[in-house]
């Protein structure tokens, strides 16, 4: 049985990691609420945007290149995956599910892969399995601004246009309550517009502080007559743009607000665990202390009885 010390030393050790998992847990639990904050704001324009898309096409006879599906060739260009992955660790199973969801869609891809890992664990991952990581960059998603998406999607299109890529795809993890997030591989390039609608269409989260706020919100226009200057068919492609650099945006913020909601219960959980150990040693160093006394006042008693 372990002493009386070595139980108390003990004791300290878990009440001081109960300290930090519990702090941990608060930074978590703050940071996901902000990354909410930021992707319903960006809802009511890329909802307007998604469904002026659909006027505009009704509208015009020609279509931008990035809306064309090209059906997939033998000889194909590879398809870029972007992986969004955390940088840190301390969340759970959040990193190991999306990537092992991912790798199962990169099986299927037969023209070759290039892989853009956003986040230092993705990165890690798909290096040990010999993928080919095109770019990485870690950082990306906490310090995510529009002028970085803007920058990575010019990048991505440029590729797309020139033929270098036959798709471009989006790994990454949807949040759909505090305590539910899933995996998801969107299609970016070309733009599907199916992908483009659930993307918009879930930004509001299904339960939770911010369930309410922007659900009846329609991705609908109203059926009104429009003007255009100078024409749909002009109007389209900077339409385009803008939208699925929104679509590629929330799709960063949405990783950010799962990753940390993962974190705040991770850390929940290892909080409550360190208090369950707390209470099972806090009675053992009771029953401990309770045999030292009772030892002691033993001792006491045989030694006064043998003086007699």
């Amino acid at each position: 049985m372990p002493s009386l010390r070595d139980v108390k030393r003990r004791i300290g050790s878990i009440k001081n990691t109960a300290k930090v998992t519990h702090a941990l847990e608060a930074v978590s639990a703050t940071k996901m609420r902000r990354w909410q904050e930021r992707a319903l704001a960006a809802r009511p324009f890329a909802a307007k945007a998604l469904a002026l898309l659909a006027y505009l096409k009704s509208k015009s006879g020609r279509h931008y290149p990035t809306l064309a599906v090209k059906s997939p060739k033998p000889d194909a260009p590879p398809t870029a995956f972007i992986v969004i992955s955390s940088d840190k660790g301390l969340c759970g199973g959040y990193n190991i599910k999306l990537l092992t969801y991912i790798e199962k869609k990169l099986k299927n891809e037969n023209n070759g892969v290039k892989i853009i890992a956003l986040g230092r664990y993705g990165k890690d991952y798909l290096k040990r399995r010999n993928y080919d990581i095109l770019l990485e960059e870690t950082g990306f998603g906490e310090n995510i601004t529009q002028e970085k998406v803007k920058e990575m999607y010019g990048f991505l299109e440029h590729a797309f246009l020139k033929g270098i890529f036959s798709k471009v795809f989006v790994g990454y993890t949807e949040f759909i309550t505090t305590l539910r997030q899933e995996p998801r591989v969107r299609q970016l390039l070309p733009i599907d517009e199916v992908d483009l609608a659930a993307i918009v269409e879930n930004i509001t989260p299904r339960s939770g502080r911010y369930s309410e706020e922007t659900r009846n919100s329609k991705l609908e226009i109203p059926n009104l007559r429009y003007i255009f200057e100078p024409s749909p068919e002009a109007i389209i492609p900077s339409l385009v743009k803008e939208l699925t650099q929104v679509a590629l945006f929330h799709m960063v913020l949405e990783a950010n607000a799962s990753e940390h909601s993962a974190r705040m219960i991770a850390m929940k959980n290892a909080t409550d665990n360190a208090n369950d150990i707390l209470d099972a040693l806090g009675l053992q160093y009771n029953k401990a202390r309770q045999g030292e006394v009772t030892k002691g006042v033993l001792e006491v008693a045989a030694g006064a009885s043998s003086s007699h």
